[in-house]
């Protein structure tokens, strides 16, 4: 990974123990500066490009962004459009698929199950 996107990756795994800790103790918007930055560096020109498709580490920020408690729904949605971007780009077909790669790296099914099932309402799959 190079600088810019380890830097995505340890704002993401910030706002990751946010979301662990909001569990026990829920405070509205505590991962927003962490959910502000990720965001803004996601949205560098020329950043996205270099993750190289399809790339777990890319898929797992951006859930991590999408089914984060602690951002304000503004900041959840556009993570929202990033990750549904993503999926397509990496050809993931079904719900299920997506589930399988974001489980198989770093997730607490039992802190986030409700949270990331809570997005398949919001992203639509194209089988085929």
């Amino acid at each position: 990974l190079h600088l810019r996107q380890r830097e995505c990756f340890r704002l993401a795994s910030i706002l990751y123990l946010c979301n662990v800790r909001s569990k026990f103790d829920f405070e509205p918007g505590a991962g927003m500066l962490y959910g502000t930055k990720l965001l803004s560096m996601l949205g560098t020109a020329d950043l996205t490009p270099t993750w190289g498709r399809p790339n777990i580490f890319l898929l797992w920020i951006l859930t991590v962004g999408a089914s984060s408690a602690t951002l304000l729904d503004d900041i959840r949605s556009q993570f929202v459009a990033l990750l549904l971007e993503s999926i397509r780009s990496a050809r993931v077909a079904t719900f299920q698929e997506y589930l399988t790669t974001v489980e198989e790296f770093t997730w607490s099914d039992a802190a986030f199950g409700p949270d990331l099932r809570a997005l398949e309402g919001q992203i639509i799959f194209n089988a085929g």
